[in-house]
């Protein structure tokens, strides 16, 4: 009995922090909008480049010798950071206008894929064509995609502002006080 009065204690001034910090978050959405953009474009890059230690590691432990080979997984590697910068402009452009933006986005990328595959089959640019057909249509997606959020939603700052984001540890460590209270 007395361990549920002190949850029920601990849920409400959870709920009240939560609710407070709700919304003083979403009075800085719009403030920090263009904050969250840049930080997982940034977190995008640094993954990028340790990709690109496990992509040379990779060539080493498997003595690829084929010029043509390490091309094409380093091409299908520009590819695929591309491709996961363009998820991540849409992911946070996903609250906003989800499913037009979505749609627009994904109708484009795919018409790229096709287009750039025909040319590539087209003049028998080989293996190293097909891939750079890939790259290429991802990287126009992530340029398009980067162009409306720019337009329509929020600039992504290519610096970080360290006191800006000094904040978002505090806020995040009561709503999850606050989740975790209300479960348990």
């Amino acid at each position: 009995m007395e361990r549920e009065k002190r949850r029920q204690r601990v849920a409400s001034s959870a709920s009240r922090v939560s609710k407070n910090t709700l919304i003083n978050f979403a009075a800085k959405v719009s403030e920090l909008s263009p904050l969250f953009l840049s930080s997982g474009l940034h977190l995008n890059w640094l993954m990028s480049i340790a990709v690109s230690l496990i992509a040379v590691i990779v060539i080493f432990y498997f003595n690829l010798t084929s010029k043509n080979a390490v091309i094409c997984l380093y091409i299908a590697l520009l590819g695929q950071i591309l491709k996961s910068m363009k998820n991540t402009i849409d992911s946070v452009f996903i609250a906003y206008e989800k499913m037009i933006y979505i749609f627009i986005t994904t109708i484009i990328n795919k018409v790229l894929y096709v287009a750039f595959l025909v040319l590539a089959i087209y003049y028998d640019t080989g293996i190293i064509g097909l891939f750079s057909s890939i790259a290429i249509a991802n990287g126009a997606a992530f340029i398009f995609t980067l162009t409306v959020s720019s337009i329509k939603f929020a600039k992504p700052q290519w610096n970080i502002n360290f006191r800006q984001i000094k904040n978002l540890p505090e806020q995040c460590a009561c709503l999850a006080f606050s989740g975790a209270a209300a479960r348990y």
